[in-house]
């Protein structure tokens, strides 16, 4: 026999045993909110729900109700809804010892998710349940580790494309070279998560502790010459094919290579499905900004560094290689024109030299006067007189004064030196580059879409795996 608790007061009140079934008043218990982000309503035009409804007309409700502490439904809200239908004035429960509403939203979705395994469920419903299982933050990170892989194997996966005919001899790291081999890989090392770097870089880094080129020569100690320059770049060649320094450490980013991906077989691609389906999706997490944001870099030898920063902002980088041309800055232009924001941010990067700072100002004279892109703000990141003073950065010995800019750069500085991006370490420059792109973006707008992101990444990998699994199946 079941119980009768009575009135609402009474259900509520009374402490209940959560192994019994009690038939409350039918209006003491409530459908969860949540229930209609997952599932279909009730409706009784629909061949099922209608048989349910008659069937409870003439059987009652067989299968008991779990209600939580607070008088949620957590499972059978067709039930429920059959039993309003049929103008039931009593329901069965059980008691789950549980309040739905001391839980967050997402929780309480994923609670219903799991007192609702056994339900019979449409395809749809199926993959919204899965979707609120699923764990937003795991799918974001699986996803940001994807994009990254991505990103480095585009870039490490380039073969080689020469036959090299006949031998070259080269001479041996010799034992007197060993302290300068040590300094040198520490340096890499140090570096990795900045692979690959070209050799200015490390020759800067050389400049912090400089070691000895040969042991048994104390006047060979490294220096911001170009002799040792040609030292390290001979040495760094030589441990390289030794199998020393790994051959992904190091790049010349001045020699760029194009390559086509393709498969040998429909097999061979049809089996890259899995690791490749709806895998690779990247918000744009500068929607919701009211200016659009983009960088500038002088020095293409740096910009390996700026994708470890701006993929976290999806800021586009144009590489200027000096001044910029006239086509880079018609497609900044043309981005600009799409975007429909008002204003545009242009983050600077540059060496800290006469051409460096014309070269800044040609690029936002030319957005103002040949494209008509008025409401131009531009900031300079780096390299500054101040970074390279608070940084104490070795100059560019290779300078030229003999620039047509260089009294406007003496005028406006009060200095004769040159200093480089390249002088700074790869750590500082992207902490350079991070503090000025929020300094100049909406950091709430910016979580929020990283917040959405999140939730997108969830929902995409349940319908990739689903996908998969159905695609494959019928292939097998």
């Amino acid at each position: 026999m079941i119980p009768d608790t009575g009135t609402a007061l009474t259900m509520l009140e009374q402490p209940q045993r959560l192994d019994m079934v009690y038939s409350v008043p039918i209006d003491t218990v409530h459908p969860a909110q949540e229930n209609e982000a997952i599932y279909q309503g009730f409706d009784l035009s629909n061949g099922d729900d209608g048989a349910l409804c008659e069937s409870v007309k003439r059987h009652g409700i067989l299968e008991p109700l779990a209600v939580s502490m607070d008088g949620y439904i957590l499972s059978g809200h067709r039930r429920h809804s059959a039993a309003v239908a049929a103008k039931l004035g009593h329901v069965p429960i059980r008691r789950v010892d549980i309040r739905l509403f001391d839980l967050s939203p997402a929780e309480r979705l994923r609670l219903l998710a799991e007192h609702n395994t056994q339900r019979r469920k449409g395809t749809e419903e199926q993959a919204r349940e899965e979707i609120v299982r699923a764990s937003p933050e795991d799918a974001y990170r699986a996803l940001r580790e994807r994009l990254q892989e991505q990103e480095d194997d585009a870039y490490n996966s380039l073969p080689s494309t020469m036959r090299i005919e006949g031998q070259t001899a080269r001479a041996q790291i010799s034992n007197a070279k060993s302290a300068f081999l040590a300094a040198v890989r520490s340096e890499i090392v140090a570096r990795k998560k900045y692979w690959p770097l070209s050799i200015r870089q490390i020759h800067y880094a050389m400049l912090n502790d400089p070691p000895l080129k040969h042991s048994g020569k104390k006047k060979s100690r490294y220096r911001n010459n170009r002799e040792s320059y040609k030292a390290l770049c001979d040495l760094c060649a030589r441990a390289r094919l030794a199998g020393l320094i790994p051959w992904a450490a190091v790049a010349d980013e001045t020699r760029p290579v194009e390559l086509w991906f393709c498969n040998a077989t429909a097999a061979d691609y049809v089996a890259e499905l899995p690791s490749s389906f709806l895998a690779f999706y990247r918000r744009d997490l500068l929607y919701g900004q009211p200016t659009l944001v983009e960088i500038m870099c002088e020095m293409n030898t740096v910009t390996d560094i700026m994708p470890k920063v701006t993929s976290d902002y999806c800021i586009p980088v144009t590489s200027g290689r000096g001044y910029c041309s006239i086509e880079p800055r018609r497609q900044i232009a043309e981005r600009h024109a799409a975007s429909g924001k008002s204003g545009h941010v242009l983050i600077l990067v540059s060496d800290c030299d006469p051409d460096g700072d014309e070269i800044a100002a040609s690029l936002v004279r030319s957005m103002r006067d040949d494209f008509g892109v008025w409401n131009v703000k531009a900031v300079r990141a780096a390299l500054t007189p101040e970074q390279a003073r608070s940084f104490h950065l070795p100059p560019n010995t290779d300078a030229k004064t003999s620039s047509p800019q260089f009294k406007k750069f003496f005028v406006r500085h009060g200095m004769s030196s040159a200093y480089e991006l390249e002088a700074l370490s790869p750590d500082v420059l992207a902490g350079i580059i991070r503090e000025t792109i929020e300094s100049v973006i909406d950091m709430q707008a910016y979580r929020n879409e990283v917040d959405k992101w999140m939730q997108e990444a969830a929902e995409l990998d349940v319908i990739r795996r689903r996908v998969v699994a159905a695609v494959l199946g019928k292939k097998r």
